[in-house]
């Protein structure tokens, strides 16, 4: 405590001063003692977002609900130590999102152990040892996967959606085969890949036949150029679906129910503006 005589001061005098004070003393006083830190968490702090983003260096953001914003660089040495510390004083119990580029961290991947993510997201154009073995050590520790430069080799992509995770979003507009989508053990499904709309329809075939039984929700773009006369001739050639009554024309979606062979049902709804690609929502209902 030598360096912040004011921690000599007794709790209730302590807390009132540490209520003047800018957050990000705060947060620095919260590192000299259990004592500093058990007074800062008392404050009861609150971010909005705890950001951690590793690229060739390692920083953690916290948006606060006051609209102010802290920036941390951090040492791959104690990293799992400073989150842990940062999580507890504003009271969080994941971090928002983790954002990972082409920098190889294996070395300290154990530090990712336990740690509860809400969104895992890879900006690396293709997966490498480290992105794969994270996936491997955390797929239940987190709820979304982003993929916003990802160029989807077959071996990564499949690698990716076999994964046990909720849910991923592929921010890239490259071809993803159907076979891709087919190992896949994801819940939900958010690709802005534009599909052939014969391929919607072989997904939707395997699904009816008991492929995906994990789905809950997935949304693809159909082919640009494509109308509702063609999504219904191609993307539900040979599907039994059924269109329920409406009171009248809906120019903006369309609606198309169908079941899978052990009961299960699900909704297909085309969304059909004429300003943007069309895109499909399977939603399956629980």
């Amino acid at each position: 405590m030598a360096g912040f005589p004011i921690l000599r001061l007794p709790s209730k005098p302590l807390r009132l001063l540490f209520q003047t004070m800018d957050v990000y003393y705060l947060v620095s006083i919260s590192f000299n003692s259990k004592f500093a830190k058990s007074i800062v968490e008392s404050l009861n702090l609150r971010a909005n977002n705890i950001i951690l983003t590793m690229s060739t260096i390692i920083s953690i953001d916290v948006q606060l609900n006051t609209l102010e914003s802290l920036s941390f660089k951090v040492s791959e040495i104690g990293l799992r130590k400073f989150l842990d510390h940062i999580l507890d004083i504003f009271h969080q119990q994941k971090v928002s999102q983790l954002t990972i580029s082409s920098y190889d961290y294996q070395s300290i991947i154990e530090e990712f152990d336990s740690l509860n993510i809400e969104t895992l997201h890879f900006t690396s154009p293709y997966m490498d040892t480290f992105h794969g073995n994270l996936l491997k050590r955390c797929s239940w520790n987190f709820d979304e996967l982003l993929l916003s430069c990802f160029s989807p080799r077959v071996q990564d992509f499949q690698a990716v959606t076999c994964c046990n995770f909720k849910n991923i979003m592929i921010k890239q507009d490259e071809s993803i085969k159907l076979e891709d989508l087919l190992v896949s053990n994801i819940s939900e499904i958010l690709m802005h890949t534009l599909l052939p709309l014969t391929d919607i329809c072989l997904f939707l075939k395997h699904w009816i036949n008991g492929s995906n039984q994990w789905l809950e929700i997935l949304i693809m773009y159909a082919q640009n150029g494509s109308n509702l006369d063609e999504f219904t001739t191609i993307a539900l050639n040979g599907i039994d679906y059924q269109k329920p009554p409406t009171d009248g024309k809906l120019d903006d979606f369309e609606v198309f129910n169908i079941r899978r062979k052990d009961g299960t049902a699900a909704t297909i709804t085309l969304f059909n503006s004429p300003r943007y690609p069309k895109y499909v929502k399977l939603n399956v209902c629980s």
